[in-house]
């Protein structure tokens, strides 16, 4: 009846609910939601550091085999999964993000996200590595060939004269 990402996402906030609800009796609501607007915050910042460059810095610095350039483009995108979840009101998100800021465990998530994003990889690296090293760009006027048989029953553009 319900799809797999839709459940995933129920059960994720029951998870939130119950894991808040939690903290709220234990510490009180106050400090329990000082402490979501703090993962909050360090979650923006970390973006705002880690994630800007994500792409250029990646393409930048990745050279030589491609195994190793997918390597370090899973690595960083899972770096900045990590900030959007700390980024993500929760305590359960929280913990998911901060574990993936350890680099033990990045490196055991890094087959499942290669064997996620491996499509998406290769082609846009390819494309990042001939824009930074520098191919010429060319701009080009296509002129079809009817237009020029057909001439002389229009009058001539005056920007061409």
């Amino acid at each position: 009846m319900f799809s797999r990402p839709a459940l995933a996402f129920f059960a994720l906030a029951v998870a939130e609910l119950f894991v808040l609800t939690q903290a709220a009796s234990a510490f009180g609501f106050g400090i329990a939601m000082l402490a979501l607007m703090a993962l909050s915050a360090s979650g923006v910042l970390l973006l705002k550091r880690g994630g800007l460059g994500f792409l250029r810095s990646s393409v930048s610095r990745v050279v030589g085999d491609k195994n190793e350039a997918a390597e370090v483009l899973a690595d960083r995108a899972m770096v900045v999964l990590a900030a959007v979840l700390l980024i993500v009101p929760g305590f359960v998100t929280a913990l998911a993000g901060i574990l993936l800021f350890v680099p033990p465990i990045r490196a055991a998530a890094r087959p499942m996200v290669l064997h996620r994003i491996q499509p998406w990889i290769q082609p846009n690296l390819q494309f990042g590595r001939a824009m930074r090293f520098g191919r010429d760009v060319v701009d080009v006027d296509v002129v079809d060939v009817q237009d020029i048989n057909d001439q002389s029953s229009q009058p001539p553009r005056s920007e061409l004269n």
